[in-house]
């Protein structure tokens, strides 16, 4: 469907982070399936073409949107910038609207105080199809009743227990890392390869600094993600996830309240995501605050985890944010026995030995139909299958030796670039100009 102008219009618009791609698309095959004009990133664009001005231009002519909210959705900044763009739209009179739904946990996003979002909880059958239902009302905007339920044929997604499993020997070990160095009292900054689930991290953090520290001593903060948030909006929303009462609408407001927790001496945990996003001075403040709590109190613990962006900020903040003093901590390329139980959790039948497993990897790296299967049905981290690395993505001055040093020359922005574009790190690479497997 085109309108005057001859672009290309949508009936919805789907705004969601990656890493629920694949539960995505699948409710994008069934709204399909219902008569609607549906645009999918993974379905729309042109490979080579400038891909943020095509999703902007799409959102602006699509005549509602669905926005995905996940606990991981306050870490992505498309998903934010999506959205401050979608309540401009809302706002303009046009007749634009956006339904937000949730998948998993209920997300601590302040816009779901304010907005009704459909719950697909765990994804189970009969959770899906009500949700699917109360989904099909709201974007007629009509109301569900008392007991909706889709009746007809749906393609129903895996329940996805991916940010649930065990962990793996590899994030294990990177655990019991973090808390060994955070004794030591200084900041870390867990930097995060792209394709990474940072969520997997982040909730087994909080559980064991919950059991170290107590549930009442550990906090999740994610500032605002829009520019136009000012200061009361910005640390108004940090002190409502650190629990913390009073009118708080300046960073040292934010600061003072915070010591009344630490006075007392006991351990507290703040583990600090998608500060990258947002206004620049607001973060700032931020930055700055968090270093002087860090100096004062010695049982303060702040993590901070993020990815390229993160790190491309941790000498531009000045020499007096925390970033300048926070010890780089990068996430680790999980190993072949981690992949192999990855592997088991989710084929417990096929019972498959290391020794078989180290072929049938082998087979599904060389058969793209298979690596597939293995990324979307079995959760394995997509940059460990058929990843290719063309040297023409690199910086020019980039030499083949500098790509083989490792992790040790990360404050490089050569190599930044190359560990967040999912190069492996701690091992020799072969980095040809055709492709190479990372196994």
């Amino acid at each position: 469907m085109t309108n005057a102008s001859g672009k290309q219009m949508y009936d919805i618009f789907m705004s969601y982070r990656t890493t629920h791609a694949d539960w995505v698309e699948m409710l994008a095959h069934n709204l399909q399936a219902q008569g609607y004009s549906i645009f999918l990133d993974r379905w729309e664009l042109i490979p080579g073409q400038h891909f943020p001005g095509a999703i902007y231009q799409a959102l602006q002519n699509s005549r509602c949107a669905i926005l995905v909210a996940s606990p991981d959705a306050s870490d992505s900044g498309w998903v934010q910038q999506e959205l401050q763009l979608m309540i401009t739209l809302q706002n303009s009179g046009s007749g634009f609207f956006y339904v937000p739904i949730v998948i998993g946990e209920f997300p601590d996003l302040p816009f779901l105080e304010t907005v009704q979002a459909v719950n697909f909880g765990n994804s189970s059958p009969k959770d899906y199809r009500q949700a699917f239902q109360r989904l099909l009302c709201g974007l007629k905007q009509q109301p569900p009743g008392p007991d909706p339920m889709f009746i007809g044929e749906l393609r129903l997604p895996t329940i996805d227990t991916a940010d649930r499993r065990p962990l793996v020997h590899s994030e294990h070990t990177f655990l019991e890392a973090v808390f060994t160095r955070l004794e030591t009292g200084r900041p870390l900054m867990i930097l995060a390869q792209a394709d990474i689930n940072t969520q997997i991290y982040g909730r087994a953090l909080r559980r064991q600094a919950e059991t170290l520290y107590g549930v009442d001593n550990v906090f999740h903060i994610f500032p605002p993600n829009s520019s136009r948030a000012d200061r009361t909006a910005y640390f108004g929303r940090l002190a409502k996830q650190c629990h913390l009462e009073g009118d708080i609408s300046e960073s040292w407001h934010w600061a003072e309240a915070l010591s009344g927790k630490l006075d007392g001496g006991q351990e507290v945990l703040l583990l600090v995501t998608g500060f990258e996003n947002g206004p620049e001075e607001s973060r700032g403040e931020l930055a700055g605050e968090l270093r002087q709590l860090n100096e004062r109190y010695p049982a303060l613990r702040v993590v901070m985890m993020g990815g390229e962006r993160l790190a491309a900020l941790k000498y531009a903040s000045g020499s007096m944010s925390l970033l300048n003093i926070a010890e780089e901590l990068p996430i680790p390329q999980l190993a072949h026995r981690d992949l192999h139980d990855l592997f088991g959790q989710q084929y417990r039948q096929l019972n498959l030995s290391p020794s078989n497993f180290k072929a049938f990897w082998n087979l599904l790296v060389v058969i793209p139909a298979c690596c597939r299967i293995a990324c979307n049905r079995g959760r394995i981290p997509p940059r460990h299958v058929n990843r290719c690395y063309d040297n023409r993505r690199y910086l020019p001055n980039c030499s083949r030796a500098s790509k083989q040093r490792g992790i040790a020359c990360y404050s490089a922005p050569c190599w930044r670039n190359l560990y967040s574009g999912g190069l492996p790190c701690g091992q020799t690479t072969n980095c040809y100009a055709d492709c190479t497997g990372p196994i």
